[in-house]
């Protein structure tokens, strides 16, 4: 079976057909952060990373993965290998973030990182929309491994995928945080290049030089986790028009939009908010299109957002658009469900994980993932980057099962098989009727899913639905210049 191509060079992203060599998803911090320390340390010529918050001291390495290794603290572990290795250069770009953040940044970055001949430097970029911020994560390692998704190297991201209620291990002994679950996308081959090339981009339209591309250098091993067993990738950006970006480019939002109209039998989502009208508005057309099938639309998302500011800028439209979106779903025949995943904590009372990825998966066949919410500013406002996979014809069966085996995963681990050592049930490669299998688990509370509705949403915040139905919004759709002059 064929299908029309979702992915188009010039619309939706800035390349198409990319090669690698290997790919997968690296689903939470411990396997990401383990893979980045294994694939750095045999770094020869060049390490660039780009973020949007970074702790010095955020631990790569910890519990069983640490007893027999080295340094294991970022910036340690970076200023040892410039030690070990004269021609190593690393090249750390980090978005300058605003006041609103002054007091949970760790300041004096710029000066911690330095070392000696300039062969580590860290530098802020704040080349980005007026009002917005840089917000890609991704690494490339001797312009031939690449990681991209939602991950930074910050003490509040690591967890691995037991996510239990409590466990020592995440945050700092001072600060421990919960349950935490982000994707990083590893990519091997002619990709990183492509990567090392807009970083490089990057790097000079922020006001700094010296870097100087490398011939790709192959590495022994590489960790590529969750394979996808795709030949090639695409990469696509939101980037919004600024003085030193004049081609303002939103692939990632025609991206989305593009992947939901495409929609046969499923769409798989996990992201940290939903308040984007782009996506929502996508949405509500699909659904009205009564030429087209019935859907199974599974979204996975946080219980709450993390802090009074998130939740005064996201929780607002996230409220409207599951209300008016399942309501639409219920006349239309479509299977349209919100879920979070909980487990039980020490009083009895449920710790839910925060959901961090930004991830969706349509029909099996296509999947993106990257540093892209389904928020306005995300798809309007901020730079961000993400890698899509998609499968074209009966040629492409290995990628679509990978794909399809990746969806099973990370459900296996949202509802909580994983951590119970369990196998994921049949149930749950299901495209069509996916939906009511999820609604049985999260109905029977034997699983860790469990309904998200408005109610759930405010039962913490009720200040909230006051927000709502004011209409504010704090979470804007452009530039703070463009708004002023639309």
């Amino acid at each position: 079976m064929h299908f029309s191509r979702i992915l188009i060079p010039g619309r939706n992203c800035w390349i198409a057909d990319v090669p690698v060599q290997a790919s997968g998803l690296l689903i939470d911090g411990r396997q990401y952060y383990r893979a980045f320390y294994e694939v750095a340390r045999q770094a020869q010529r060049s390490i660039l990373i780009t973020g949007w918050k970074f702790n010095s001291h955020v631990k790569l390495l910890r519990g069983e993965d640490a007893r027999e290794a080295g340094e294991v603290d970022l910036l340690e572990f970076l200023r040892q290998l410039c030690e070990q290795k004269p021609e190593l250069r690393i090249y750390i770009l980090a978005w300058d973030y605003s006041w609103i953040y002054a007091m949970e940044w760790e300041w004096g970055l710029e000066s911690k990182f330095q070392h000696a001949g300039g062969r580590l430097q860290f530098r802020f970029d704040s080349e980005h929309a007026v009002g917005g911020s840089h917000h890609q994560k991704f690494v490339v390692i001797d312009n031939s491994v690449a990681f991209v998704g939602g991950l930074d190297f910050n003490a509040d991201d690591w967890d691995d995928r037991d996510h239990l209620p409590h466990n020592p291990l995440r945050g700092t002994s001072e600060k421990p945080h919960g349950p935490y679950h982000d994707i990083q996308a590893s990519l091997v081959g002619p990709a990183a290049l492509e990567l090392a090339k807009y970083f490089k981009t990057r790097w000079e339209r922020a006001g700094h030089n010296g870097l100087e591309l490398h011939a790709p250098l192959p590495l022994a091993s590489v960790d590529v986790g969750r394979p996808i067993h795709g030949q090639s990738v695409a990469l696509s950006l939101n980037q919004p028009k600024t003085m030193s970006f004049p081609e303002s480019t939103l692939e990632i939002r025609n991206l989305y939009e593009d992947a939901i109209r495409a929609a046969r039998e499923m769409i798989y989502m996990e992201n940290q908010y939903f308040s984007a009208d782009a996506v929502a508005n996508v949405l509500a057309e699909r659904m009205e299109d009564r030429s087209l099938p019935a859907l199974d639309i599974a979204v996975i998302q946080p219980k709450q957002a993390p802090g009074w500011v998130e939740a005064a800028a996201m929780e607002p439209g996230r409220l409207h658009w599951i209300k008016e979106l399942s309501a639409l779903a219920e006349r239309t025949g479509h299977r349209l469900r919100f879920y979070y995943s909980a487990a039980a904590g020490r009083d009895g009372n449920e710790v839910a994980t925060l959901i961090h990825s930004k991830l969706m998966i349509v029909d099996d066949r296509f999947l993106t993932v990257g540093s892209a919410n389904t928020s306005n500013r995300s798809q309007g406002l901020d730079t961000e980057l993400n890698v899509s996979w998609e499968a074209n014809g009966l040629e492409d069966e290995a990628l679509r099962d990978s794909i399809r085996t990746a969806r099973v995963d990370l459900l296996a681990e949202h509802c909580g098989f994983l951590a119970s050592g369990g196998a994921p049930p049949a149930e749950l490669q299901r495209r069509r009727g996916l939906v009511e299998y999820l609604d049985q688990l999260a109905a029977s509370r034997n699983s860790r899913l469990r309904f998200l509705t408005p109610e759930v949403i405010l039962q913490a915040r009720q200040w909230l639905g006051q927000l709502e139905w004011l209409g504010v919004s704090l979470d804007p759709k452009y530039p703070i210049v463009e708004e002023a002059l639309s």
